[in-house]
């Protein structure tokens, strides 16, 4: 398969939460109650404007208290959300017809994600999606995570394609920014969460407000039922 520019496209990386699955309002919810737990306060519906980073990181964001306590919090959200939350999840709308157009054109697939790798192949595994993606990148399984440029490269090199035959999609500035520091040729931000001018700012190389719109940046423009309902 090759890009509408020439460039041949041998994988695409993708983030996970909020780009190929709607879990957000999930994450949140399950933020909210181990939080409560321990006496803080926190409201889901404005968990788009801290996810990005690792949840022990959004943990201490959120509360300030120590790594050592942050690291206690993370692993009592984490039960709740794969045990309570996760199996709820949703694909977002054109996921399962972008994902089915890529296997089509053999084209390998990984995931990119701040998720630990285990609540992301939980995730995957709720959705019937282990054997879609190649390999999994989460936040405990690489060196360093987005908006590194570490995370994309150690990805691309467990799927054995060269970064400059790889395309990356995700939804926030950290996407962008980990997949132009790793100079993928093909960024892709699916706006909704953060404007098109926000995602160009990080680093999008092309910008999209649909998963089918996704697809055709990916070359796929010859599939113009993907999303459709």
């Amino acid at each position: 398969m090759t890009l509408e520019d020439g460039a041949p496209v041998r994988a695409v990386l993708f983030d996970l939460d909020g780009t190929l699955v709607d879990s957000e309002p999930l994450i949140g919810a399950a933020l909210a109650e181990t939080l409560a737990r321990h006496g803080f306060a926190f409201d889901p519906s404005t968990v788009g404007r801290v996810v990005g980073p690792p949840m022990t990181l959004m943990i201490q964001h959120i509360t300030g208290v120590s790594d050592a306590v942050a690291a206690q919090l993370f692993e009592e959200y984490a039960r709740c959300y794969l045990e309570r939350h996760a199996p709820r999840t949703q694909p977002l709308p054109g996921a399962i017809e972008l994902l089915d157009a890529l296997a089509t054109a053999g084209i390998p697939l990984a995931l990119v994600t701040n998720k630990h790798e285990r609540s992301a192949r939980t995730v995957l595994g709720y959705l019937g999606w282990s054997e879609r993606f190649a390999a999994v990148g989460g936040a405990d399984s690489v060196s360093r995570v987005k908006p590194d440029a570490a995370h994309a490269l150690e990805v691309a090199r467990a799927l054995g394609v060269p970064v400059g035959q790889a395309a990356l999609v995700g939804d926030l500035d950290v996407d962008m920014a980990c997949g132009r520091a790793a100079s993928l040729p093909r960024v892709i931000g699916l706006a909704g969460g953060m404007s098109a001018e926000e995602l160009r700012a990080a680093g999008a190389t092309h910008v999209a407000t649909s998963l089918n719109e996704v697809g055709r940046h990916l070359g796929l423009a010859s599939l113009p039922t993907i999303g459709a309902t």
